[in-house]
């Protein structure tokens, strides 16, 4: 994947990442039309790519069991190596997976596009969940839905609700809100 380019060019990631550019408006607009185009892909990632693909791109939830038998079967054999393509019928979960948590956390990012902050105990004195992450939740629930229905023949009522516990403040939160009394004083 080293090699691969994604939707953004080495370019656009040097100026995600802060390197200075000749025309930064140009990158920023160039950043929003390239992950809309992304964004937009999914529709035919989900629709058109065979199952067998997807399986190859994200692995199996059960590969590293699967795989693990095999290897047991084969030292019950005598220590056969298991066939190279055996392997790839169930491969070990890529490092796509573990962009997944990122990708997750942008879509939230980007439905909490007022930046509304998690409010602290909100839960518990209303008894529902934060307000930032309605959209993200609904979006979710659709989502599910869609998957049930387009590729499970199922019909369901789906109902995620997300809660927080244990919230507390990073220490570079805490340092800024004490900066931010200090120049308040």
């Amino acid at each position: 994947m080293a090699d691969e380019t994604g939707f953004l060019g080495d370019s656009h990631r040097e100026f995600l990442e802060g390197e200075e550019k000749t025309n930064p408006s140009q990158y920023r607009r160039r950043v929003r039309d390239r992950t809309e185009a992304a964004l937009f892909d999914f529709y035919y990632l989900f629709e058109y790519l065979e199952q067998d693909q997807v399986k190859k791109l994200f692995g199996s939830n059960f590969a590293s069991i699967i795989q693990e038998d095999n290897h047991q079967e084969a030292a019950s054999k005598g220590g056969e190596t298991v066939e190279e393509e055996d392997l790839e019928q169930v491969p070990n979960p890529p490092a796509t997976r573990a962009y997944i948590e990122f990708a997750i956390a942008f879509f939230l990012r980007g439905l909490n596009y007022d930046e509304q902050s998690v409010i602290p105990r909100y839960e518990e004195k209303t008894g529902r969940q934060q307000p930032m992450f309605d959209d993200f939740s609904n979006t979710v629930e659709q989502g599910i839905q869609r998957y049930l229905r387009d590729k499970q023949d199922v019909y369901a009522d789906v109902n995620v609700e997300i809660e927080l516990e244990n919230t507390r403040p990073s220490d570079e939160l805490l340092q800024d809100i004490e900066d931010t009394d200090k120049d308040t004083e």
